[in-house]
């Protein structure tokens, strides 16, 4: 029988390029009964194109799949830990839909781009934004950007942090819309706002942590510089911030100078509560 065996496995699960399963799997082949045959040149080569991890024999010349003989007996540790997963993370992001991070991701080269409808879980993870060196000499750190149109919520515990950098953000509501409903955000540095929308976007905070380094005090600053929920100015009249939850270091959502003196992010029928020194949480209101 010309027979070869073909590895399906999802991307991030295990790279296999210096995988030796050709010898591995001959005393399994052999236990059946079945000829082992002569590898392949080059060797086995596994592909990166499906959600499970499991062996199939396959014959070349036709494709078809032989019944499954080898349940049970790959050589595949079960879901390998991932450290990172920052190429497949971008590559998902292409498409949208779900995402549930397998590993941390460092956005070493550019910000994360979000062009189509997202659901992100954080997942435990950790999503770091490099910094980097403009063209003019000025650091940056621009994080998750939702353009016009798109739509991020992002889920579950983990974290999204930025470099120290003199522009940037960590999340930008770029004319889309995001939802933020747990998490923890932070800019290291002097960087620009922590959650920033421009345009015609729309922020909700629902919950999470967020937290600044112009705002806990470690870089020395005036009070309205930088606050850690923004607007553009230009767009103060066309973009939305409602916050319905949520804890803010050294920034109080319901009374702010973001939007000039006493701005109020809060939406109705919550309210923001100053729970330790310098740190507020937004709550429902308790009639």
């Amino acid at each position: 029988m010309d027979i070869y065996i073909k590895m399906k496995l999802i991307m991030y699960e295990l790279n296999l390029k210096d995988y030796k399963c050709d010898s591995q799997f001959e005393s399994v082949i052999k236990t059946k009964g079945l000829e082992y045959p002569e590898a392949p040149k080059g060797g086995f080569e596994p592909t990166a194109v499906d959600t499970y991890t499991r062996p199939e024999l396959m014959v070349p010349a036709t494709g078809m799949i032989i019944p499954d003989i080898f349940m049970g007996f790959a050589p595949v540790p079960n879901k390998p830990s991932v450290t990172d997963f920052t190429e497949e993370f971008l590559m998902m992001l292409d498409n949208g839909g779900d995402i549930n991070l397998q590993g941390n991701v460092d956005l070493t080269e550019s910000f994360a781009s979000i062009k189509k409808n997202t659901v992100l879980d954080l997942n435990g993870k950790t999503i770091t934004t490099k910094t980097r060196i403009s063209d003019n000499g000025e650091t940056t750190a621009f994080g998750l950007v939702a353009f016009d149109g798109a739509e991020l919520v992002i889920n579950g515990d983990g974290k999204v942090i930025n470099e120290p950098a003199v522009n940037g953000n960590v999340v930008w509501a770029y004319g889309g819309d995001v939802t933020i409903n747990s998490g923890y955000f932070e800019n290291q540095g002097p960087c620009l706002s922590v959650i920033y929308v421009s345009k015609d976007g729309k922020l909700v905070i629902n919950g999470g942590e967020f937290k600044s380094a112009y705002n806990d005090g470690s870089i020395p600053s005036t009070k309205d510089e930088y606050p850690i929920v923004n607007k553009l100015d230009a767009d103060r009249e066309k973009c939305t911030i409602l916050i319905k939850g949520g804890k803010f270091h050294g920034f109080n959502p319901a009374d702010n100078f973001a939007e000039g003196p006493n701005t109020n992010f809060v939406a109705q029928g919550y309210e923001s509560v100053e729970i330790e020194p310098n740190v507020w949480e937004v709550r429902p209101v308790v009639e």
